[in-house]
């Protein structure tokens, strides 16, 4: 496999330029007169090459090194590169050779970047000089080629056919003030200083603008509006003459882009790029057209877009083959990601992202493998790989640093949020969180931040507060529309059916419904399917039927993909619904297969918000009982008789004994029922820990009894304190040395924990209530422990006697 620094190879024209006598002009006109006239000559190279489809590499000293698609592109842009210079008063000299180039992060290297740079040096001022594979491949019909025989060039072994191409007229010594006031304006757009540009940019010729403009950008936070940078493109979509369609096509596109953070400028984006897709289309400028897609994609983020969007990124993909424009692909390629994921193609959607990240690591840039790692962290988290959704969000963050992106910081909490909301019982990242989208709410109105914050009021039991923002921020989520629009949406909906009115519910589910087949994607971070959310509402407005049938397709299409952390919860949901049907017993089925999924993610919020609802069957009494050779299982409606096995002897002994550890060396041994107060064998390396963290617990949970006058509290814990203490005493030897279990009690832990598997699998076959209650309690290990989970009975009786 490929590591990612290895180069690769491809087919592709390489140019080459130098400034002739630079020194000479350089010391005739002065440093700050010079560096406009390369500022400008930059300026023209590089709109010059992104027009082809080319892509600008670096600079070489006075001159630069490009790629071209094809050898008669190559030769186009170098006539009209000689036209520019000729425009800034200097003369060029320009190579040319079309060849395989390995591919070394940003830069290239091989023999073809050699023999163009070699043909370059030995070209004079106003010419151009091509390799005989150039001349061989490019058109010739507006170029006059001359023979200039074979060359030997330095450091290249063989003779080399060349063929020249000069420019017609000298170059003249006079510049236009205004073109050289171009690359004045790309510096300081570049450096940021937009206010500064701003002024020089009013006296400049607008078709030189228009490249600098399309590129300026990164001052501003996501979905915040830089009001220079808009101003500037608002004067010059005004000042760009008719007869520049492209132009007007590149502006308009930008223009509409930049307003995508402002919710009041929809029509107005709507028409900017109405216009941009007619000229681009009319020019036939597939550069243009690309242009304008991706910004139809980013400026137009509503929810009922996303196949709009999926066309317009695979038809951007589709252009970059002739168009080569690797920026765009990259752009395209991201958000085809997001779509795939939008419509539940989860799998299609890791595929593309492979190809993404294959592209990025062409590059080795910071900036793209933000979103690398960004996206690989959404998928792990639709998935519930918690400990890869954290790694791949600090790699995020590390990357955005290195990038200096204004939003770094609130990227890595954004990361972060998940594993917090899910994984941890404590608010405190949900309280930063909070903190943060307060602000965000201010500085960004309109983006209905307001939602975000009455979810996180709500996650961290703040009701009364979460009620309050959930009314203050529904009204512009009912009368308008955005890129956030969705996640807020369901954001909302959690608030609402938790503590909204009826009409809220209402309104809420309406404006969703729409969008019922629907994954809610944001940024870095999956927060669910839309029928989960429809389903929830459903419920609360009393249409029961209408929620079990939701949630069950819901619960069917999230186990298709995997979707294992938002299943847990469509389960809880379903249980609820359940419950109010009157179907108890389906209920306490589904919790707890929700709490075991919940449990084997680490999904610990979760697993307590289960674990403190009441089951149907918390007051009920189940029984396992001998029957001759047979065993007979009654847990409520289902009765069960089973044939005689191991298994079914351990699961008595430790149902009999409920939330006690109990070694597997004595059930292995045939023990029937451990008597309160027998000695149990050592304890595991893991058990142990556990034990050892609970004593520190309880040393902190003592003081806040002993503060609080809790005189009940701090006896129960002195009596938990003692009896844990004598058994870390018991595993340990002298000086605290752990004691070994030997290996007849690794013997013995693999038989019980086989036979106890396929005791439970017996029952679930018959009894599939018990069962699943049963597969959800029953832990196994060096020493096996019965912990009733939710959807079991309140105690057991056990008969073996037979």
């Amino acid at each position: 496999m490929l590591s990612r620094t290895q180069p690769t190879r491809e087919l592709a024209t390489v140019l080459f330029t130098d400034i002739v006598d630079s020194t000479t002009q350089l010391a005739a006109s002065g440093d700050q007169v010079w560096a406009r006239v390369l500022d400008a000559l930059d300026a023209v190279t590089r709109s010059e090459v992104r027009r082809r489809g080319g892509e600008f590499i670096k600079h070489t000293g006075d001159g630069a090194l490009m790629l071209l698609p094809g050898p008669t592109s190559a030769v186009d842009c170098a006539g009209a590169l000689h036209s520019g210079a000729e425009q800034l008063g200097v003369a060029l000299r320009v190579g040319a050779h079309t060849g395989e180039v390995e591919r070394r992060g940003q830069d290239v290297a091989g023999i073809a970047v050699h023999v163009a740079a070699r043909l370059m040096a030995s070209a004079g001022a106003g010419e151009t000089l091509v390799s005989g594979t150039v001349h061989a491949l490019a058109s010739r019909s507006a170029y006059l080629f001359e023979d200039r025989g074979e060359l030997d060039l330095k450091g290249i072994s063989e003779p080399v056919p060349a063929y020249s191409i000069r420019q017609l007229a000298p170059a003249k010594p006079a510049a236009a003030p205004a073109v050289s006031e171009v690359g004045s304006v790309t510096r300081l757009l570049d450096q940021l200083r937009f206010e500064e540009a701003a002024e020089l940019a009013a006296d400049i010729d607008p078709i030189a603008l228009v490249e600098p403009l399309a590129a300026a950008g990164g001052r501003i936070e996501f979905l915040d509006v830089d009001v220079t940078l808009v101003r500037m493109l608002r004067d010059l979509l005004e000042r760009l003459p008719e007869d520049a369609p492209v132009g007007r096509a590149r502006t308009a596109a930008k223009l509409a882009f930049e307003l995508r953070g402002d919710p009041a400028s929809a029509e107005e984006r709507r028409r900017l790029l109405d216009l941009a897709i007619e000229l681009a289309e009319a020019a036939r400028d597939d550069i243009a057209i690309s242009d304008v897609l991706l910004a139809t994609i980013h400026a137009f983020w509503e929810p009922e877009g996303v196949r709009d969007r999926l066309n317009a990124a695979e038809r951007v993909i589709a252009l970059t083959r002739s168009t080569h424009q690797v920026d765009h692909e990259l752009e395209a390629r991201l958000a085809r990601v997001h779509a795939l994921v939008e419509l539940w193609q989860v799998h299609e959607a890791g595929l593309e992202l492979a190809s993404y990240a294959r592209l990025a690591a062409r590059l080795e840039r910071p900036d793209v493998n933000v979103y690398v790692a960004s996206r690989r962290a959404m998928l792990a988290q639709i998935s519930g790989r918690y400990d890869e959704q954290a790694r791949q969000g600090e790699i995020a963050y590390q990357n955005a640093t290195q990038a200096r992106m204004p939003d770094a910081d609130r990227l890595r909490l954004a990361h972060r949020w998940p594993v917090s909301r899910d994984c941890e019982t404590g608010n405190e990242t949900l309280e930063v969180g909070l903190v943060m989208l307060r602000q965000l709410a201010e500085l960004m109105p309109g983006n209905y931040y307001d939602l975000d914050v009455a979810a996180v009021l709500l996650d961290s039991g703040r009701t009364s507060e979460a009620k309050v923002e959930l009314i203050r921020g529904l009204p512009p989520l009912f009368t308008s529309t955005g890129y956030r629009w969705l996640a807020a949406a369901t954001n909302a909906a959690r608030v609402a059916a938790a503590v909204g009115s009826e009409q809220e519910c209402l309104r809420l589910y309406d404006a969703l419904l729409p969008h019922e087949d629907r994954l809610v994607v944001i940024g870095p971070n999956f927060l669910g399917p839309v029928g989960d959310h429809l389903g929830v509402l459903e419920l609360r407005l009393g249409r029961v039927d209408a929620a079990i049938a939701r949630l069950r397709r819901t619960i069917t299409a999230l186990d298709e993909i995997a979707a294992l952390p938002w299943a847990a919860r469509s389960r809880a949901h379903l249980a609820e619904a359940l419950r109010a049907a009157g179907d108890g017993e389906g209920a306490d089925r589904e919790l707890a297969t929700a709490l075991d999924l919940a449990r084997s993610l680490g999904m610990d919020r979760l697993v307590s918000e289960i674990q403190a609802v009441p089951t149907t069957s918390s007051e009920a009494v189940w029984s396992l009982k001998r029957d001759g050779n047979d065993w007979l299982v009654a847990a409520g409606s289902e009765q069960a008789r089973l044939r005689p096995n191991r298994g079914l002897e351990h699961l008595a002994v430790l149902l009999a004994n409920p939330r006690r550890d109990v070694a597997s060396t004595h059930l292995d041994a045939g023990m029937e029922i451990v008597p309160v107060g027998a000695e149990l064998p050592r304890l595991d390396e893991q058990a142990l820990a556990g034990y050892q963290r609970r004593l520190r617990e309880i040393d902190a949970e003592c003081e806040v009894a002993d503060r609080a006058g809790d005189q009940p509290a701090a006896v129960r814990l002195e009596e938990e304190r003692e009896f844990l203490l004598a058994e870390v005493r018991r595993a340990t030897g002298l000086g605290g040395r752990r004691r070994t279990a030997g290996g007849a009690a690794e013997r013995a832990r693999v038989n019980v924990t086989r036979n106890l598997k396929r005791a439970i699998e017996q029952i679930q076959r018959t009894a599939p209530v018990a069962g699943a209650h049963l597969a959800t309690s029953i832990r196994t290990g060096l020493h096996c422990r019965y912990e009733p989970a939710p959807g079991g009975p309140s105690s057991w009786q056990i008969d073996t006697r037979g």
